[in-house]
């Protein structure tokens, strides 16, 4: 996640979120980290945001609209809606003052059973723009050998008004029983982008149920994302980034390439109770809904 309060429109905000916001205070739920660009010492802010029910509860869709329209870019995921109604409905609370406040970019349904999933990015274009997008092929889901329940939908961003003028975002869901193979995974990714886009600047972000009985202390030695000399994990083990009773470092934010990693403020990667910070309970939250 990347955060920041802002004070003017000329600073972007990145922040990796999930069930969060930011600046950061407190106790678990999001990871956000300062973005400070290298020379001009602006910041661009992204958010990842894990979105388990998007339009059912009318309270928490409020808090929705008052994270959301903080930020530049917003990764939402867990986004259950066939006929994209909900998402629709949240870019109009979004523009209600100006249709152009906010734009998207969302993935077909992904998954390999009925159950099917979104990712979704909301973006300021007066702040980046999006220059390309794709549909990560990991291989032939009704031959049973593709690599991801939900493969990544990467989108390249662009800004004037940063060092880091182009990078991408790599967004993933893991499913919990193959977490530590998919995250492993997530190193082909990488590799991926760059030959397509000849990008070094990359960040991959999400849900990656990181932590507890889904991927252990044994399994991170066989992880290249996490073995490779490359990345920079910013969200450690012993984070909480869940607003229950567990204490689970499920989400985080890797960062690939030399500009990027260096315009990342040093220990701003920090847990964000937003349950606790809008009140919420955990039935609100669904914090208690099974991990998919």
């Amino acid at each position: 996640m990347l955060s920041g309060a802002l004070e003017s429109r000329k600073d972007l905000c990145l922040l990796e979120y999930t069930h969060a916001s930011c600046p950061p205070a407190g106790k678990a739920t999001q990871a956000a980290l300062l973005f400070s660009d290298l020379q001009q010492k602006e910041k661009i802010d992204t958010e990842e945001y894990q979105f388990l029910i998007l339009g059912r509860i009318p309270v928490f869709v409020e808090v929705t609209f008052q994270i959301l329209s903080r930020y530049d870019i917003a990764l939402i995921q867990e986004v259950r809606d066939s006929h994209l109604t909900a998402v629709g409905k949240l870019l109009n609370e979004l523009n209600q003052d100006d249709p152009n406040n906010y734009h998207h970019v969302v993935s077909e349904p992904l998954g390999r059973s009925t159950y099917k999933e979104r990712y979704l990015f909301v973006f300021r274009p007066d702040q980046v723009s999006v220059l390309d997008s794709y549909l990560y092929d990991d291989g032939c889901e009704p031959c049973g050998n593709d690599t991801f329940n939900r493969e990544p939908s990467v989108v390249k961003f662009s800004s004037p008004f940063t060092q880091v003028k182009e990078f991408a975002i790599v967004p993933l869901h893991a499913a919990p029983s193959d977490a530590a193979a998919e995250i492993d995974s997530l190193y082909d990714v990488y590799l991926n982008v760059r030959q397509k886009w000849d990008l070094e600047d990359i960040m991959l972000m999400g849900d990656f149920n990181a932590g507890c009985s889904y991927v252990t202390t044994s399994h991170w030695s066989s992880i290249r994302l996490r073995e490779s000399p490359p990345f920079q994990w910013l969200i450690p083990d012993t984070a909480d980034t869940t607003v229950s009773s567990t204490h689970c470092a499920y989400d985080r934010i890797v960062v690939a390439g030399p500009l990027l990693q260096r315009a990342v403020v040093p220990d701003s990667a920090a847990p964000f109770d937003f349950q606790a910070a809008f009140g919420l309970s955990e039935q609100t939250t669904g914090e208690k809904t099974e991990k998919r």
